[in-house]
């Protein structure tokens, strides 16, 4: 106890004072300070860049938006008449590539004309690999997006080829180049062992197997062509198979085939339809298109996807069409919906021709508006002047 209690304490040194002042802590904070403001300026920039880029959006949706509320407008265009013109034979399909800049144009001399869709200056000019003397008597085209195109001819045998677009950039310019493919081979197929003009044609693709459609008068002929690669050699190699169908008694108006490769419908008579399967290779029935005996099919065609047929009659009307099962479960080809364009009797008029949408599920029909004959350029009167096509309805598929 004593000793503790004379013992020296030994007395600690107060703690130093950190200083906030040195060199390297005020480099710290300024270096700081600038984080912040740059961080700040980053967040105050990207906040508005957010709310700039949604005003952007909802004026984009107004510009897109707008014109659906106001009326639609026509604008005519000068009439060209392009020198190539006079020998190239009657036009039998004109389209144009999805860009708009480039024209084909389909004649009944076999030849396939490529041109500039702006000023109608020819690019090029193909004539299809058919027999000398023989003529395109019909064509057709597949389902939207497949560019393939088939030709009847007047011996009685179908061309089927391709038409490609190849966007190249030379010299840093665009350039489109078109061309033709044959991808089931140049060599006709012979639909009519007779050697008959083919007066319909149509055909559809699926997988591997290529189907393809014609008729003489009322006889129909069907071809099923599968095409098999091998993996090894990568050769490939063709099986062609007839189709055998009932035959009809009327002549035929028009032939599709169903996008899956199942029923054929054919158009015929003044209001008929005989849907056919391919598969069991036999009649599913044949259909009244209309119920008014005054009147007749004018104009069909099939919607995008293929599954709906559009018919329209010479009263003016339009009726939406497909496959359909009726109670005891079975698929029968029933009416959905039908239009009538007007009822007023000078809107009654034939309608010629029915075109679908093919970015939409929509299709437009036209009728052909008469007119009095008036002379024609030569000045001999009684000259033919059709009156102008004018679209006039529109319809959901």
């Amino acid at each position: 106890m004593n000793d503790l209690a004379n013992s020296t304490m030994t007395t600690t040194s107060p703690p130093k004072r950190i200083d906030f002042n040195t060199p390297e802590l005020q480099r710290k904070r300024r270096i700081r300070a600038l984080k912040d403001r740059l961080t700040r300026w980053y967040v105050f920039i990207g906040g508005l860049a957010v709310l700039g880029a949604i005003t952007l959006i909802f004026f984009f949706l107004g510009y897109v938006v707008l014109p659906l509320f106001q009326g639609a407008s026509l604008t005519a265009e000068k009439s060209i008449t392009p020198a190539w013109m006079q020998d190239a034979g009657k036009p039998l399909m004109i389209s144009v590539e999805e860009q708009n800049q480039v024209g084909m144009r389909v004649s009944d001399k076999g030849q396939v004309l490529f041109f500039n869709a702006q000023d109608a200056t020819e690019l090029s000019r193909v004539n299809l690999p058919i027999p000398a003397g023989t003529t395109v008597t019909s064509i057709s085209k597949d389902q939207p997006g497949i560019p393939l195109v088939i030709v009847g001819l007047s011996n009685g045998q179908a061309l089927v080829f391709r038409h490609t677009y190849k966007v190249t950039y030379p010299d840093g310019k665009k350039t489109i180049s078109p061309a033709l493919e044959y991808p089931y081979g140049e060599a006709p197929i012979n639909l009519d062992e007779q050697g008959r003009a083919l007066e319909h044609v149509n055909l559809n693709t699926a997988d591997s197997t290529l189907v393809v459609a014609g008729s003489t008068g009322a006889q129909l002929h069907v071809l099923a062509l599968t095409q098999e690669e091998n993996m090894m050699t990568g050769e490939v190699t063709s099986e062609q198979r007839s189709i055998e169908l009932p035959q009809m008694t009327e002549p035929v108006k028009a032939i599709y085939i169903d996008p899956r490769q199942q029923w054929l419908y054919v158009i015929n008579g003044r209001a008929q339809a005989d849907v056919f399967s391919l598969r069991d290779k036999s009649l599913n029935g044949r259909y009244k298109l209309l119920e008014n005996a005054d009147a007749e099919v004018t104009a069909s065609t099939q919607l995008v996807g293929g599954i709906s047929l559009i018919i329209g009659d010479s009263s003016g009307g339009l009726a939406q069409w497909f496959m359909a099962r009726d109670p005891d479960g079975e698929l029968r080809l029933k009416p959905i919906r039908s239009f009538q364009m007007g009822s007023a009797r000078s809107l009654k008029s034939p309608l010629k021709s029915v075109a679908r949408a093919c970015r939409h599920g929509r299709f437009r029909q036209a009728r052909r508006v008469p007119q009095h004959r008036a002379p024609d350029p030569a000045g001999q009167p009684g000259g033919r002047w059709p009156g102008p096509v004018r679209p006039v309805a529109a319809g959901n598929g």
